[in-house]
């Protein structure tokens, strides 16, 4: 009996172990068939990815097969463009020192050498220097008149062979440009007629190994004009030989991180860096020699690094016809045709200097000033040209100084700094066949018409002992425009703080002046208010007798010979009206300023100008009340506002943003 207890007790033991056995197999199977649904979704998933990395392989093959295409067919200089650059050269040549009767008379007696002595060779670099820059005024000859190649053919192949047989690497960088710049002009001139190009294309390559870089450090400063020498100099010869026989060499170089480099310099977009740099609107900057910090200044580029560049026709030639990045020759071309008149040889005081240098000579290749309205709108430079007149002027800008000023011992406070007055309020037309001169003293200037004198002395709008007041606050709503092309009118409004006495002292006195210029001339209002009573402050609105200059709706002001007498009082508004007419009439357009807005007529059109709301650095221009044009302060060329639900469009020609 017992027995047969324990044996059931055994039987319902290995039942309860088999249901638990079987329980766990369950759940086992259960989570296989879970394991076995996701491995057949993801197999799903990798056959559908797979189906998709297909299609992207498929479109790959046709990406690479078009790429393909393109390479095969740009794999080597292009004919029409080397042919253009030719024809480009050429319309440099009456640009360039002339080949002249004693150039001929050297050329003559090297022939002849060559003639009695088949073995003459040159003996050192500075000869061969010399002649490769007489052969290259040859090449210049034959390739704007071809018949003249074949006299002097022996003469640069002579120059060619002695470049080339000469392996010397240990050569200044003088030579080297000399050198390099012959042979690549030989091997474009005289391609047809040349059995083999690549032996001069080495020789190129191994004086010039790479594109020379420029350096940019954290400060640069303005005077560090050699910086620019090697990549204007060396980078063209390198380029255009690259171009005709080794195109692999050519894509790698201008895309190359020293042409980036440079191009970045003079093409910024991204506002003043603190070095030397012009930017996309043609605005140029230069680091302050005293002070290290950037400000306005067009002499470093028209005059020190133009002068830097050896063979600007060759590098003009190349760089404009091939669209090579980092093309110093537009940037020059696109700042002289906006800031100078094709005959009045005056700059806007302030550009070149903050001293009292206004007139201008530029003599370099093709490029003039141009006829026309332009701005640059991140310094608040704005010109009105036509062929009898030309009148511009500059604003205060938002973090753009108007003027550096240099450091004074107490001896000289006022007199060291004597044009920041007459840089930031000097107002005058120039006129054509007229005389104009550099400013040497205050009084040579003072009497000039805009200029805002206190005690006779210049107003400084800044703290004699720092550079500039540029973060005002008044400065952000300051604007300089135009209207569409066909209705030429250049309009502003600046409003600046300025000093009276001290800025110990504390009193200063706001001036705020909105303005327009058509070809009748300058109309404007001027409003001035001050936190303390402070005297009187004078305005020269005339000082020629022939002037037909007037002023009117003088408000706590009165009107003395040429002179405005403003009396700036606490808590009291003064203003006036002023024209300045280009003829002997002056014709009004109702130019009004109230609450931050400026209003005026033109051509039976109703102007306004207001700051926007929500970004009170930008503008918006409306003709009979509906928006035809936005203004900003920005340097990029290219740029799109979005405004009331439609985009306007930068114009790179008016500097402008306007529907498409």
């Amino acid at each position: 009996m017992q027995a047969t207890q324990n044996l059931g007790f055994q039987i319902s033991e290995k039942q309860i172990k088999f249901t638990r056995l079987n329980d766990q197999m369950l759940e086992i199977l259960s989570t296989s068939n879970s394991l076995d649904s996701k491995i057949i979704r993801k197999i799903d998933k990798c056959t559908r990815l797979d189906g998709d990395i297909n299609d992207k392989l498929e479109v790959l093959k046709r990406l690479n097969h078009s790429i393909n295409t393109k390479l095969q067919q740009t794999t080597s200089a292009d004919v029409t463009k080397l042919f253009n650059i030719k024809t480009k050269l050429g319309d440099l040549f009456p640009f360039t020192p002339s080949f002249s009767s004693h150039d001929e008379r050297n050329v003559d007696y090297y022939i002849r050498s060559l003639e009695s002595s088949p073995y003459y060779r040159i003996s050192n670099f500075d000869g061969m220097k010399n002649l490769c820059e007489r052969g290259i005024k040859i090449i210049r000859f034959v390739n704007e008149d071809n018949a003249k190649g074949l006299k002097y053919q022996k003469f640069v192949d002579f120059i060619a062979q002695e470049v080339t047989d000469n392996r010397t690497t240990m050569i200044d960088e003088d030579s080297i440009i000399s050198l390099t710049t012959f042979l690549s002009m030989y091997m474009l001139v005289y391609s047809e007629i040349l059995p083999d190009k690549l032996r001069y294309h080495n020789r190129i390559i191994e004086l010039i190994p790479r594109i020379p870089s420029i350096p940019i450090p954290e400060l640069t400063s303005g005077n560090s004009k050699k910086e620019y020498s090697a990549i204007l100099n060396l980078s063209t010869p390198r380029l255009l030989s690259s171009y005709m026989n080794n195109f692999n060499d050519y894509i790698y170089d201008i895309n190359s991180i020293a042409l980036s480099k440079f191009n970045s310099k003079i093409n910024s977009v991204d506002g003043v860096a603190f070095s030397d740099h012009i930017r996309q609107d043609s605005s140029a900057f230069a680091v302050h020699s005293e002070r290290h910090v950037p400000y306005v200044n067009y002499s470093i580029y028209l005059k020190k690094v133009v002068e830097e560049m050896k063979f600007p026709d060759l590098y003009a030639s190349v760089y404009s016809v091939l669209d090579i990045p980092g093309n110093f020759y537009d940037s020059v071309k696109r700042i002289v045709t906006t800031i100078m008149h094709p005959t009045i040889k005056v700059l806007q005081h302030g550009l070149n200097s903050s001293k009292g240098d206004i007139t201008s000579e530029f003599n370099w290749l093709d490029v003039k000033g141009k006829i026309g309205c332009y701005l640059i709108p991140s310094i608040g430079f704005g010109i009105f040209k036509t062929n009898q007149f030309m009148f511009s002027l500059r604003i205060p800008m938002h973090n753009i100084p108007l003027s550096v000023l240099s450091v004074c011992n107490s001896a000289e406070l006022r007199q060291c700094n004597k044009f920041v007055t007459s840089i930031l309020n000097l107002r005058k037309i120039y006129k054509t066949g007229e005389t104009y001169s550099d400013y040497k003293t205050w009084n040579d200037i003072c009497k000039e018409t805009g200029l805002l004198i206190y005690g006779g002395f210049p107003m400084n709008t800044f703290d004699e002992y720092v550079y500039s007041n540029i973060g005002h606050k008044t400065f952000r709503t300051n604007y300089v425009g135009q209207l569409e092309k066909n209705d030429q009118v250049l309009f502003w409004k600046r409003s600046n703080e300025a000093i009276c006495r001290s800025e110990k002292e504390g009193t200063t006195y706001t001036v705020t002046e909105v303005g327009m210029f058509t070809t009748e001339g300058l109309e404007a209002i001027y409003e001035f208010s001050t936190n303390r009573s402070a005297g009187t402050l004078k305005f020269n609105y005339k000082n020629d007798a022939q002037s037909k200059c007037l002023v009117n709706n003088l408000k706590n002001c009165n009107q003395r010979n040429d002179v405005i007498e403003i009396r700036l009082n606490k808590d009291h508004i003064a203003s006036f009206k002023w024209f300045m007419p280009t003829n002997h009439t002056q014709k009004s357009h109702d130019l009004q300023f109230s609450n931050g807005t400026q209003t005026f007529t033109y051509n039976y059109h109703n102007y306004k100008i207001e700051n926007m709301d929500f970004d009170e650095t930008s503008f918006t221009v409306k003709c009979n009340n509906k928006v035809i044009l936005i203004g900003n302060n920005s340097p990029r060329l290219k740029e799109i506002i979005r405004y009331d639900g439609t985009d306007y469009h930068r114009d790179p020609e008016t500097m402008m943003y306007q529907k498409n």
